[in-house]
């Protein structure tokens, strides 16, 4: 079944911080910069109300960047 947006990326592509992604939590494309940023600043300071706090796909898009 072919879906309108990529929301995988596949795990031998390694994304640059200025590469752009399909963003599930927000439904758009961002840089993994501003995912990064978000993702880190959310949960530094635990602030719920935003959607990148504990969002799993940043916290893989982290994970993936810091073995890079």
């Amino acid at each position: 079944m072919a879906t309108r947006h990529s929301t995988v990326v596949p795990p031998q592509v390694k994304l640059g911080l200025e590469d752009l992604f399909y963003c599930r939590a927000r439904r758009r494309r961002l840089t993994l910069e501003k995912c990064l940023d978000d993702y880190v600043d959310a949960n530094a300071f635990s602030t719920r109300r935003v959607v990148c706090w504990r969002c799993p796909q940043g916290r893989q898009n982290r994970e993936d960047y810091a073995n890079t």
